[in-house]
């Protein structure tokens, strides 16, 4: 006990440096408009290398940038140069994927579906690109849907030489970005509302509607990321018992705070959908701490949709925002164009119908890739759903949370945070399997 006692409290220390680090390399970031630029590039090259060069013997360079593929998502749309992924589409999210990808394929990997997939993804993207209008934006979201694919890829390899501890830091980190971003949105907020200073994606929309989304480029993504780390909170309290009631209650109010500052409602609406169904399953499965949590929702539902309605600039709660017709536009086109899409690019979308992206994934994509391209993306769902989701880890239920989100906001392979949960989903279900094995081996000895 001595001689450990020490080393206990080194590691203490050691996440605490973690989780400040990150606490502040987000809220660094979010100036990264008024820091100079050389500044910004600087800071992201230090932070990389001193991730990377730290416990070198308890984590392989593979496993630290899936560390840090987590960590980045709240900064992802900032690219490595400092300014918007739109100028320049290389972030150190991409970069963590990217060397991951390399430094698995050099090493040696078995090769299966998700190792194919990718190119059969590319090798079609490339035989459509004669419908764009501009080549340029339909290689760009080529590129960022063959690049989650590869998260599926890289997921499986992990999982190969992963254990529970790797998977305990893996979520840990993934929590801990969530409620940096968050506090991140409240900041952005206070120094709009109180310094007149605004930074990051911040804008009033239609009458007096405020919405602020931290450094991510789109409001709806925002809250849906928040509302993962929401809906993964209320399992660790439910189901794993991880954290204790007053935390829990505190956490969540963070949480539902900084979803209510972005002010948008996908996130809060996916969030409740989801959330309805689980604590349902569990309270049917006697779990008390459920039925503690549905009196807590039904007590704030009040508060939080007269919240919603007063900050909305006077729209409905359930109003569809012209969702109905977009999706139903691009139904049409899918229709006319049943077999290779429209081609992808969102620019050229707009070209070719003169609309906004369908706000629904599964219209989004038909419409764009054709059945054949969308067979070839929604594949590796069924795989996951086939290989992974049977074994019935926590994460099906922040997917699902996604997925519902993905039913009312556009391009959502582009949301950075769902490739990072099909990788911690991917390596938590092998977890789950190895365990199963192992109890079998242990009753038949």
């Amino acid at each position: 006990m001595i001689t450990n006692g020490p080393q206990i409290h080194k590691n203490k220390n050691i996440e605490f440096v973690e989780v400040i680090m990150i606490i502040l390399y987000n809220v660094v970031m979010l100036f990264h408009e008024i820091i100079s630029k050389p500044i910004i590039i600087a800071i992201g090259v230090l932070w990389f290398v001193w991730f990377l060069s730290r416990k070198r013997n308890k984590w392989n360079v593979v496993q630290k940038l899936a560390f840090l593929a987590c960590i980045y998502v709240p900064t992802s749309f900032v690219s490595v140069l400092g300014t918007s992924y739109g100028h320049f589409p290389l972030t150190w999210y991409h970069l963590a994927l990217m060397f991951a990808y390399i430094l698995i394929i050099f090493k040696g990997f078995s090769a299966g579906f998700y190792f194919y997939s990718p190119f059969l993804m590319l090798f079609f993207g490339i035989l459509t690109l004669w419908t764009s209008v501009g080549i340029t934006d339909s290689i760009k979201q080529l590129l960022t849907i063959v690049l989650f694919i590869i998260s599926f890829f890289i997921g499986e390899q992990i999982s190969k030489f992963s254990n529970e501890e790797f998977e305990a830091k893996l979520k840990s980190f993934y929590l801990i970005s969530v409620f940096s971003f968050s506090l991140v949105v409240i900041i952005q907020r206070v120094c709009a509302d109180y310094l007149q200073l605004v930074v990051g994606y911040y804008d009033v929309i239609g009458e007096n509607r405020i919405v602020s989304a931290g450094l991510m480029n789109d409001y709806s993504f925002a809250t849906l990321y928040i509302a993962t780390g929401a809906i993964w909170l209320v399992i660790d309290y439910v189901d794993n018992k991880l954290i204790n009631t007053w935390k829990f209650i505190m956490c969540e109010a963070f949480l539902l705070m900084s979803i209510l500052l972005v002010n948008s409602r996908t996130g809060l609406f996916a969030l409740v959908i989801a959330m309805s169904f689980y604590l349902f399953v569990k309270m049917v499965q006697g779990k008390v701490k459920s039925i503690f949590i549905i009196m807590g929702i039904l007590l704030i539902i009040p508060f939080v949709t007269q919240y919603i309605v007063e900050n909305r600039g006077g729209q409905l709660l359930f109003e569809g925002s012209g969702r109905g017709k977009l999706i139903d536009s691009a139904f049409q086109v899918f229709l006319e164009n049943p077999i290779f899409g429209i081609g992808l690019g969102t620019s050229n979308w707009g070209t070719l119908t003169g609309l906004w992206l369908p706000h629904n994934m599964i219209t989004q994509y038909l419409a764009q890739l054709g059945i054949v391209g969308s067979i070839l993306l929604y594949l590796n769902f069924l795989v996951l759903a086939y290989k992974y989701l049977k074994y019935k880890t926590g994460l099906f239920w922040v997917l699902l949370t996604v997925l519902i989100g993905a039913m009312a906001i556009p391009d959502i392979v582009s949301s950075r945070f769902l490739s990072v949960l099909i990788m911690i989903t991917i390596i938590s279900s092998a977890n789950k399997k190895l365990q199963r094995k192992e109890n079998r081996v242990n009753i038949t000895s």
